[in-house]
């Protein structure tokens, strides 16, 4: 008890003297700049796309603790471990370990809290910053255990220039250590690191009516091995586009969002080793550059009576140079095309209502349904060893159907005087993708009749503590568990397990 009365007494004197410094910057400000303070409107929220990518797209974060787990589908969503402000596992659909994800715009700026305090200043931007760093401990079936890290700041803000027209800036470093992976073809050792920075102009055309036009550059990194340098491997790639986006108030009930999106995807190190093989005698160049392709986006998001989200998304990936293989172990004069569908929706549903006049005893829960379909002009040669002369050949090997479901519980035990709320959380999620054409093997590595399939089962239970009305702190564990038809797991495991016990801290505001 003592003890607690004297944190106490510490937090009330570190309060006093922080609201004596910001009187005292108030005073000075307002001796310095007396000018009236420009009234600035209040940030709209920019919804996060959910990508193709090869992970999928990054979707908005639930406001509730986060779990960690391997991030998926996309070549730069594949986070380890990662934790923050959701209970919701967001799980791509597996994919070609080469595809990748659409680079992602702005999150949705909460900066409210502070808003006033800028004010005060006079300074006419509003910020948005947050910072997530996770520790986590892995123990998976196969292999030997390790310890994986993630990192993440976000810094942006938004400059309102008059009621109708305002700017919004946003850069964003993540770094992803080892950790499960839920894509195929990825290595738990595998690391990544992303820069990403877009700049963003937003239009008030008329009430109910807004449009959004946004430039967009992403650079991601990945070592798959200590020996590795950082800026040298096979599948790094940076991303410049830009898009539109028109946003539609419907009876103050309903909010539409259409999207736009061209973005050109390069990866100025990969090479085609089946054509530098069939052409040794060429120069290198020509069998380089056959993973860049141009990417053309459609997105329309939905939200309904600010309880339910809905989207339906369609992505054209035309290749530049890579060419669709033929059955005679040549490529062809035809292009290769991807295209992907994918749809979801999700609806926030308070099982318990809090109690009156606070957040505490709330008790709800967001099911989520994501479907995507892929489909491709791509072939692909199976060699059971170096120089066959009879390869297996699979036509339509990238074409894919992923089903996902999520149904993260939370339960808000305690609000903290200055805002801030700690709850109780359990995220299970499935994620099913099954094969159109390719076929899965037995052990001996022999290819079978019947297409293949993998299943993964993610169970986080955690607590998310509110540190301040900025900060939060999560401890949680996660099980995994993928089974796959696919048993010939002589380089990467199909059918496993894995346990993680992390730990992360949040700064958002």
């Amino acid at each position: 008890m003592r003890a607690m009365e004297r944190s106490t007494q510490v937090k009330k004197a570190i309060m006093a003297v922080m609201a004596l410094f910001l009187a005292g910057g108030v005073l000075a400000a307002s001796a310095a700049a007396p000018a009236p303070v420009t009234k600035t409107a209040a940030p709209a929220a920019v919804p996060a796309p959910k990508a193709a990518t090869s992970a999928p797209v990054v979707q908005p974060k639930p406001a509730a603790a986060k779990p960690v787990v391997t991030s998926p589908v996309a070549a730069s969503s594949t986070p380890v471990v990662q934790a923050a402000s959701a209970p919701s596992t967001t799980l791509a659909a597996a994919v070609q370990p080469t595809s990748t994800v659409i680079a992602t715009p702005a999150p949705a700026m909460r900066i409210e809290p502070i808003k006033d305090e800028f004010k005060a200043f006079k300074i006419p931007i509003e910020p948005y910053y947050a910072f997530d760093w996770t520790e986590a401990v892995t123990v998976p079936s196969v292999g030997d255990w390790f310890v994986g890290s993630n990192f993440a700041t976000s810094l942006g803000g938004k400059y309102t220039i008059n009621p109708e027209h305002a700017l919004l800036g946003f850069y964003d470093l993540q770094y992803r250590g080892p950790g499960l992976k839920t894509q195929e073809g990825r290595e738990f050792a595998e690391r990544s690191m992303d820069h990403n920075l877009m700049l963003e102009h937003r239009w008030a055309v008329m009430p109910g009516y807004a449009v959004r036009t946004r430039g967009l550059f992403m650079t991601e990194m990945r070592r798959t091995g200590s020996n590795e340098v950082w800026g040298k491997g096979l599948y790094d790639f940076r991303v410049f586009g830009g898009g539109v986006v028109q946003d539609f108030n419907l009876m103050r009930v309903t909010d539409l969002s259409f999207e736009v999106t061209y973005q050109y995807f390069s990866f100025p190190n990969y090479t085609d080793l089946l054509q530098e093989f069939q052409s040794a005698g060429l120069a290198s160049e020509l069998s380089g550059g056959q993973q860049d392709y141009n990417n053309i986006r459609f997105r329309l998001d939905g939200k309904f009576m600010k309880i339910g989200t809905a989207y339906l998304g369609w992505n054209m990936q035309s290749y530049v140079n890579a060419k669709v293989i033929k059955e005679s172990l040549v490529y062809s004069d035809k292009k290769q095309m991807d295209n992907t569908i994918e749809m979801g929706t999700a609806w926030d549903v308070t099982l318990l209502p809090p109690d009156p006049g606070s957040k505490a005893g709330l008790l709800s829960t967001t099911p989520s349904l994501k479907l995507d379909f892929k489909r491709s002009n791509q072939n692909f040669l199976r060699f059971q060893y170096f120089g066959d002369p009879t390869p297996v050949f699979v036509p339509k090997n990238y074409n894919y159907n992923a089903v996902e479901m999520s149904s993260p519980i939370r339960w808000v035990y305690s609000v903290g005087d200055t805002g801030g709320a700690s709850s109780l959380f359990f995220s299970p999620t499935w994620l099913f993708t099954g094969y159109s054409n390719r076929p899965h093997r037995n052990k001996a590595g022999d290819y079978m009749h019947g297409a293949q399939w993998t299943s993964i089962v993610v169970l986080t239970p955690g607590v998310s503590m509110a540190m301040s009305r900025f900060s939060t702190m999560t401890l949680g564990y996660s099980y995994q568990l993928q089974t796959s038809n696919t048993k010939f797991e002589k380089f990467l495991p199909y059918n496993y397990s894995g346990q993680t016990v992390f730990m992360s801290y949040d700064i958002n505001f």
